[in-house]
Order: structure tokens, then sequence, then C-alpha cells
């Protein structure tokens, strides 16, 4: 079965609370805003934090090299 992309319109990533984007490709929602991707199974979307799978750091994780301490 096919995933109703009418569906995009209701559906949130349950973590952050922000829209998903689908990937048809690998048959996924996926949460920018997270890093995270959600399976859709049977044309289903399973939003389980815990089946997600990590596809990038969220941007706020990632080191940008500074250090607030340093010279202290």
């Amino acid at each position: 079965q096919q995933f109703d992309t009418n569906m995009l319109e209701i559906l949130v990533c349950p973590l952050s609370k922000k829209p998903l984007r689908y990937d048809p490709e690998k048959s996924e929602l996926v949460s920018d805003e997270l890093g995270v991707a959600y399976p859709i199974v049977n044309g289903i979307p399973n939003l389980i934090p815990e089946d997600a799978r990590i596809v990038k750091k969220p941007v706020e994780a990632q080191d940008n090299g500074t250090e607030e301490t340093k010279g202290q």
C-alpha cells in the first residue's frame, strides 16, 4: 500500500511537534528538526519514537567548535 501524502497536512513529529517530510525512496517520514526518520509500513506511518532511526545529528547538538569556558 502507498502512503497518502495528504496526511502530511495533519501529521507532526511526536517529539518536536514539527512537520514531517515524506521520503518516498525510503518509505519514511523524516523530522528534519530532530534528524530522525519514522518508517511507513504498508502505507501506515509508525510514529513511535523507539522505532525511528537517526538520520543525522540535530543542528542544536552539533559541536560548533567554540567553548564558552575558554580563557577562564
